[in-house]
């Protein structure tokens, strides 16, 4: 674990910054760099998405709720991971939050926000408790930032939520479960995340283990690197971090 730590704190190509907790003991392993601003890209939908709960949860929401005129984005996988919904002219609150964060949808991520009030209601929620996180429309945007310690916090807060009250954290559990992704050596069943990725940054936040047993939350996030088109190696250095979460958790007795 500690060697691919010391490689990204010594590595030159851009900016990286990570944290790492256990669950169960709330017990910090590891972090670097965390207080830097990072690109949120499409990982901003998780941040939307926990405003939206804290909305249900104040009851100005339902997850039953009926959102009309549904399309979906034909640029992700919505009608592969949800081919159920495709046809619908409506769907419920809930299950769009999970397309959302499943297939990084920004299309549902839009009908999803004007639903709950609208952008600066949403940022308005969000920063009440992450200050440094702002997320806008077009998760290109300069202004959809974020620092990791706010995106790690975050993380917690839904971690901590779904172990409170399941049935109102369960759709961005669900979403997150979801994801595909390229996880290395990682089962699938064994991690629920969320990706953010642009030309020259990259973002992964989620829980590597079980729900019933040992879980760690963790953050990985990367800016001004190589164009990620042609220099696999901030890829391949986040690639190698979630590994070695996996491999700390379930193949060194811990």
């Amino acid at each position: 674990m500690l060697e691919i730590l010391s490689k990204i704190d010594e590595t030159n190509e851009g900016v990286f910054a990570y944290a790492i907790a256990s669950v169960r003991g709330n017990q910090n392993l590891h972090s670097f760099q965390t207080n830097e601003v990072m690109p949120l890209a499409s990982a901003a939908k998780v941040a939307i998405a926990y405003a939206v709960t804290k909305l249900v949860e104040a009851q100005h929401l339902s997850w039953e709720d009926k959102l009309d005129d549904v399309l979906f984005d034909p640029k992700e996988d919505s009608n592969e991971l949800y081919p159920h919904l495709i046809g619908r002219s409506s769907i419920q609150l809930g299950e769009a939050i999970e397309v959302m964060i499943a297939c990084h949808d920004s299309i549902v991520a839009k009908l999803i926000v004007t639903c709950a009030g609208g952008w600066e209601k949403i940022n308005r929620l969000i920063s009440e408790k992450f200050p440094s996180m702002h997320v806008t429309e077009n998760p290109r945007d300069d202004k959809n930032i974020g620092t990791v310690e706010d995106l790690f916090a975050m993380m917690n807060q839904i971690r901590s939520g779904y172990e409170r009250n399941p049935f109102r954290w369960s759709p961005i559990i669900r979403g997150l479960v979801r994801q595909r992704g390229e996880n290395g050596i990682v089962p699938s069943h064994l991690i629920s995340h969320m990706t953010g990725g642009l030309e020259q940054a990259l973002l992964n936040i989620g829980f590597i283990g079980n729900y019933a047993g040992e879980q760690y939350i963790y953050a990985i996030a990367a800016k001004n690197v190589p164009n990620r088109s042609e220099n696999t190696t901030a890829d391949m250095l986040a690639k190698e971090f979630i590994e070695n979460i996996y491999r700390h958790l379930f193949c060194e007795g811990n």
